[in-house]
């Protein structure tokens, strides 16, 4: 398992280096107060389905069920739209990560928080789908691949919400399945934002296996230690945690544990100011005479 420390030297080396990208999760929204998955899908689970989600849910076969129901998806996207359109802030992670030297994020988040950030100091171009992938153009200061769609952006079926959606991800979008592999191969990623039962990462650790023969570069992952409300449920959830992190090594992805977020915005803060490379300040005075 990797210190702090361990992430901070080598991510802060490959920015520094142009090779460095952030894949960020649902949970660097959760501050900003962006209802998850979990709080999208519980109410109409309840009243559509009849059934209680628990932390373990299979949240995009319950998206399915969902969209099962009523024979098409049109009601649970609204849903999600009206959910996640509301204003909401950026919040302190955001903001660190637009201080580092990143030039590539990846995101399986719907929200804008994450290139709303960035805008307040650079050119950014988003990228939501496999047509604006294939079109390419001129580098942009900051490119924000979007995964699985945006809020705002996106058309409704360009979103990927069902067991369908993922199940066939690698079929209907094959511009970004190929834009993912080769990242995965030239970059070093940092995820942030997920956890063991984060079933937005699934096409990513996918992926990766099957680029398993290949050159990957290591990559990491940052998330806090599982807890359950009471210590038999801390023990569980942490196994279960073990065993997804020693999963995820087996495809290049090495994992660095942290028991509060306050550690994160340290390990955010600290890259930041690294990822730059060295820098000269200077000092002092000159007379010009005439």
């Amino acid at each position: 398992m990797l210190k702090p420390r361990d992430v901070i030297n080598e991510f802060s080396k490959a920015l520094v280096e142009g090779r460095g990208a952030v894949f960020v999760g649902a949970g660097l929204s959760t501050p900003s107060g962006v209802p998850g998955w979990m709080d999208l899908l519980q109410g109409m689970a309840e009243t559509r389905l009849g059934i209680q989600l628990n932390p373990d849910a299979d949240l995009p076969l319950t998206a399915q069920h969902l969209a099962n129901s009523t024979n098409n998806r049109a009601s649970l996207v609204a849903h999600f739209r009206e959910a996640l359109q509301k204003t909401y802030a950026h919040n302190v992670y955001h903001a660190m990560l637009a201080r580092t030297n990143v030039k590539c994020l990846w995101t399986t988040n719907y929200d804008t928080l994450l290139e709303k950030a960035f805008r307040a100091y650079f050119n950014v171009t988003v990228r939501d789908s496999d047509e604006s992938i294939s079109r390419g153009g001129r580098v942009p200061d900051i490119e924000v691949i979007k995964m699985h769609g945006c809020i705002e952006q996106s058309g409704s079926n360009d979103l990927v919400v069902t067991q369908e959606d993922y199940d066939d991800f690698f079929e209907n979008r094959p511009a970004t399945a190929h834009r993912l592999r080769q990242d995965l191969i030239d970059r070093q990623f940092l995820f942030l934002g997920y956890s063991y039962a984060d079933s937005n990462i699934r096409n990513i650790v996918v992926e990766a296996r099957r680029l398993g023969k290949q050159t990957l570069r290591q990559h990491y992952i940052v998330l806090r230690r599982a807890r359950g409300a009471t210590q038999e449920e801390s023990v569980a959830m942490q196994a279960r945690q073990d065993l997804w992190l020693r999963d995820l090594s087996r495809v290049g992805i090495s994992a660095c544990q942290i028991d509060a977020f306050s550690e994160l915005e340290s390990i955010l803060q600290e890259i930041s100011l690294r990822s730059r490379g060295q820098t000269v300040f200077v000092t002092g005075s000159h007379t010009r005479h005439v």
